[in-house]
């Protein structure tokens, strides 16, 4: 009886410690502050305040002083999984809701010479509305949305620099700073004989740079380049077991590790064009570095056969903005903003084992600005967005499953599984320029 108490409490602690959805971060997803999200990405050629730290920090020496924003930004998802097996998956369409703060300034540096407004820096905080880090994952080839799912909640950090090279020169140059988790679990019998255990675990910073460029050939003319490290939210706890001598049994040693979230290494080139002083366009094209995508959720232990890679590819993401402002009153100004991207799904075809359902998706975005005068140089700022991301129906049958794996096992894909989705985001942002 006691040593079945014992199995059970050890079944207990690796039960509970196990992190029950990863994905894309939010600012791969959706983009980042209230500007950006409503040209559906396109804010690089025309980069500009604190949003820059994420879309091009080469923008931050663009425009004049030094501002300060707070913004809040939301995600819902609806989920549709299409399978003859549509009753045990049900539970599965449900994809919670992600939420957060926005929090960002940029300051010109009060240097003299011929630094003087050359040199700009730029901080911004993500920072979830109910948990500082959360993260769910199921158990190996779950059904799920990984690229387009309900994200990962953890607060993350940018920060860059921006230098106003030449006239038609600017360079910038941030990181990315996320958290992940590291620890161990030990279990053991303690001086009593009671089965016990020890838990140790610790968030570890994780950075990815980003860089960039803008060139302006023209005033009417900018071209914008940049460049994003991979970044991931990983996790790494391995489990160690020990019964005591009264029982002399072997326990393998359990591991929860892989990656809580994953943004691809990227590279963007956009060119920017103002035919008037009110009206700019911008359009170009993201390249994502899919085909690096780990495992999600590593094997618990070396006896469980090896899980197929995943084989992501890697995709090209085309998109435009378009911006338009018009006075309303002397002290008055409102901008218009717009835009559209096609994102096509870096899975393959789901005929195996793993069940990942993400399709090519159609992006969509509306938003709008005001800027009051406020007088002495200071402006207030107020920005809006909405954005609608259409993810087609798609269909996969299996092929025939390996000897181990049965038509009738927890593998809920076979014999066939499928999905489509509609994705909704939107934000706000209030900031004062000075």
């Amino acid at each position: 009886m006691v040593y079945n108490r014992q199995l059970i409490a050890l079944a207990l602690v690796a039960i509970f410690s196990t992190p029950g959805k990863a994905h894309a971060g939010l600012q791969d997803l959706f983009g980042f502050g209230a500007r950006g999200p409503a040209l559906c990405g396109s804010a690089v050629a025309f980069a500009s305040g604190f949003e820059s730290v994420y879309y091009n920090p080469a923008g931050l020496t663009v425009g004049k002083g030094q501002s300060f924003t707070l913004g809040f930004q939301a995600g819902l998802f609806d989920l549709k999984i299409h399978s003859p097996r549509s009753n045990e998956l049900a539970s599965l369409e449900e994809v919670e809701p992600v939420s957060g703060l926005n929090l960002g300034f940029d300051v010109r540096l009060p240097l003299l010479g011929a630094l003087k407004d050359k040199i700009a820096i730029g901080v911004g905080f993500y920072i979830p509305t109910k948990v500082l880090f959360s993260a769910q994952l199921p158990e190996p080839y779950t059904p799920q949305l990984w690229v387009t799912g309900s994200n990962t909640r953890s607060v993350s950090f940018q920060a860059g620099i921006g230098i106003h090279a030449t006239d038609w020169l600017r360079l910038g140059l941030g990181v990315r700073v996320l958290a992940s988790l590291h620890g161990k679990i030990d279990v053991a019998p303690g001086e009593l004989g009671n089965l016990g255990s020890k838990v140790e675990d610790e968030m570890i910073a994780v950075y990815g740079t980003i860089a960039g460029l803008m060139i302006q050939p023209h005033e009417n003319w900018s071209i914008g380049l940049v460049w994003r490290d991979e970044i991931g939210a990983t996790f790494d706890i391995p489990i160690t077991a020990d019964l005591g001598d009264k029982f002399n049994l072997p326990i393998p040693k359990l591991l929860i590790g892989g990656k809580a979230n994953f943004d691809p290494m990227q590279a963007a080139i956009h060119v920017g064009w103002k035919p008037t002083e009110d009206l700019q366009l911008e359009l170009g094209v993201l390249w994502k570095h899919w085909s690096r995508f780990p495992l999600p959720l590593l094997n618990g232990t070396s006896a469980i056969p090896a899980q197929e890679a995943p084989n992501f590819s890697d995709t090209f993401v085309p998109r435009i903005g378009i911006e338009g402002g018009f006075a309303v009153g002397k002290t008055t100004r409102t901008q218009l903003r717009g835009g559209y991207a096609f994102e096509a799904s870096p899975v393959p075809n789901q005929s195996g084992q793993h069940n990942f359902l993400d399709g090519d998706r159609h992006i969509v975005s509306v938003g709008n600005g005001w800027s009051f005068d406020l007088g002495k140089q200071r402006r207030l700022e107020l920005n809006i967005y909405a954005q609608l991301h259409i993810m087609a129906k798609n269909t996969t049958a299996k092929t025939s499953p390996p000897d181990y794996i049965s038509i009738n096992t927890s593998n809920l894909g076979f014999p066939w599984i499928g999905a489509e989705a509609l994705l909704f985001s939107s934000g706000a942002s209030v900031g004062v320029n000075f």
